[in-house]
């Protein structure tokens, strides 16, 4: 049905960007950080804001994962602590993690004295070498931001400058900030402005160019009102940024990745303290066509109301939604349309992937011989092993691939790393192809790409048939981690496990 909001503060922009990260379905460490940066930001709001719910027990298990990707340099690998990562993604995520352990701090979360401590004297060592502009900028940044005084490396940055781009350049006039050399950092600031476009009522930084997945319009934004509001928190860009930031959601209200959700989170919470002092005070209505929904007294930074419309109850054909505020403040909302469709999707999608799903039921005596031909359909009897493969075409080069596919009810994936199945897996599984990262659950495989070339690919992976009955393959999905709408879809099908 029908689901709409009100809010009379900015706390409201907060929720669905936040449900978004958390209800976000992988756990790689930009994931894990950005989902404590939006528990660490709630947590800060909780007294200014006297919200009830405290964030401390939901933040610990999420710590504790991302904990376990640190390596013994104190660097961040992408999945794990002995992953491949490349080393500019290494250097990255170790810089995001220390941001997020300080947002932690700042929130009274413990952490890991040690663990921040080591992330620091990674990037601390990296700066010796002769790393990109980009990467030496953000750790610059993350080290300022946790108190580690690298002036000279700044200054020197400074000097280079034009080599930055524009999220860069933000994160050097920051740094520069923060090191008390306010006269370079009024530099760059005047040398960005011509990126900044200011309407009536709001504003934002914006970039032809972007040097890769997690840099966006948003991000820089988010970053550019976070500089603000802790050196200049009057600046006349202050609410006009804010405002951009939260016309820039998503019709679900989020934003397109968790990067962008997690710098919108962080800044608007700043936001939120640093400039809604005074208590709002505010009449709201709601109105679904000529029916009213409601009148609403909101009063405080607290106030909320909601109203909604069941599914079978709204108008056919559609109407006009009319939301109106009188008073003191300003009047923030959402409005949510949930659905489920009717029948399961027949057709593939292919937007930038083109992914066809195919089962093969393998006999277990026949496999144990050795003989690891398949036979093709959708059916396979009690404990038979089936081969699931995923065949995958990419026109062009994608970053931070993602494949899920669910398997049907009756199958279970089997683990390779098992010795009872480990030989039976090996030699029902041959193709390679290119894969940084594989997780076999109850449910499916997910298998995590960070650079995949333009190609055709197959992957494959072993299940067996553990329940009779007929049962439904969801799609199997891939795609762009940092840009979903780059995707594919394969149709639902059914899939029969025979009894004996």
């Amino acid at each position: 049905g029908l689901k709409v909001s009100l809010a009379a503060s900015a706390l409201v922009d907060l929720e669905a960007p936040a449900r978004q990260l958390f209800a976000y379905r992988f756990g790689c460490t930009e994931q894990l950080s950005s989902r404590l940066i939006a528990l660490s930001a709630l947590e800060r709001l909780r007294k200014p804001l006297a919200l009830e719910e405290t964030f401390v027990d939901t933040a610990a298990p999420i710590l504790s994962e991302l904990e376990k990707h640190q390596a013994a340099d104190g660097g961040f690998g992408l999945w794990a602590a002995d992953d491949t990562s490349a080393p500019w993604l290494v250097r990255f995520l170790t810089a995001y993690a220390l941001i997020t352990l300080d947002q932690l701090e700042r929130a009274g979360i413990a952490t890991s004295p040690h663990a921040k401590e080591r992330a620091r004297q990674y990037l601390v060592r990296g700066l010796r070498d002769e790393v990109p502009y980009e990467d030496r900028a953000f750790s610059l940044y993350a080290l300022a931001r946790t108190g580690t005084i690298e002036l000279g490396y700044a200054n020197k940055l400074f000097e280079q400058r034009a080599q930055l781009s524009l999220l860069g350049q933000i994160e050097l006039a920051h740094t520069l900030t923060r090191l008390n050399a306010k006269p370079q950092a009024q530099t760059v600031l005047d040398e960005l402005s011509s990126h900044v476009r200011v309407a009536t009522d709001r504003a934002h930084l914006e970039s032809a160019t972007w040097h890769g997945a997690f840099e966006s319009d948003v991000r820089a934004t988010g970053e550019l009102l976070e500089m603000l509001l802790e050196h200049a928190p009057d600046h006349m860009l202050v609410p006009k940024l804010a405002r951009w930031l939260s016309a820039a959601r998503g019709r679900d209200g989020g934003y397109v990745n968790t990067q962008e959700s997690a710098w919108a989170v962080m800044s608007m919470a700043d936001y939120l303290t640093k400039r809604e002092s005074v208590p709002p005070a505010l009449k709201a209505s709601v109105k679904l066509g000529a029916q009213s929904l409601g009148t609403f007294a909101l009063s405080g930074h607290r106030a909320s109301a909601r109203a909604a419309v069941p599914m079978d109850q709204l108008p056919r054909g559609g109407a006009p939604l009319t939301l109106g505020g009188e008073g003191r403040g300003t009047l923030y909302y959402g409005v949510q349309l949930e659905y489920a469709p009717l029948a399961l999707p027949v057709a593939p999608v292919e937007r930038g992937f083109f992914v066809e799903r195919s089962y093969e039921r393998l006999d277990p005596l026949a496999l144990a011989r050795g003989d690891v031909k398949g036979e093709p359909g959708y059916k396979a009897k009690l404990h038979d092993y089936v081969r699931v493969s995923l065949r995958i075409a990419v026109p062009s080069a994608r970053e931070f691939v993602m494949i899920e596919d669910a398997l049907p009810a009756g199958l279970e994936p089997v683990d390779s790393a098992l010795a009872s199945e480990f030989g039976a897996a090996a030699r029902a599984l041959r193709e390679r192809a290119p894969e940084d990262h594989r997780e076999l659950r109850e449910q499916g495989a997910r298998i995590a790409i960070n650079d995949l070339p333009p190609g055709l690919y197959r992957y494959s992976y072993l299940a067996r048939a553990t329940t009779p009955g007929s049962f439904v393959a969801p799609p199997a999905r891939v795609e762009e981690m940092y840009h979903p709408d780059t995707q594919g879809l394969t149709a639902a099908t059914q899939f029969t496990v025979e009894a004996p």
